[in-house]
């Protein structure tokens, strides 16, 4: 998991990125250019998704989230890591 303050489990928070993690934007992918300069385009092949450190947990989404966060299946890492009262995205 990547962030602002770099990948991995040794940084102390993971941090959504902005403005995916906004309740006002839709994030839907993108692409990385295939070389060091701006040129031919590659399509993402990784997905990601997480908890909003800015905004809480709508009504409309507390009974998903909260099954999401349940699920065996869910493969959270350390809650420490981060915000379990933000949205999902």
């Amino acid at each position: 998991v990547c962030g602002r303050e770099g990948c991995g489990y040794i940084k102390r928070h993971f941090n959504p990125d902005f403005p995916a993690a906004s309740p006002y934007i839709t994030a839907v992918g993108g692409t990385n250019f295939e070389g060091s300069t701006i040129g031919p385009e590659t399509a993402w092949n990784n997905g990601g998704g997480g908890f909003s450190d800015t905004f809480a947990i709508p009504a409309y989404q507390a009974d998903a989230v909260a099954a999401y966060k349940k699920a065996p299946d869910a493969n959270l890492p350390p809650q420490r890591f981060w915000n379990s009262t933000g949205r999902g995205y």
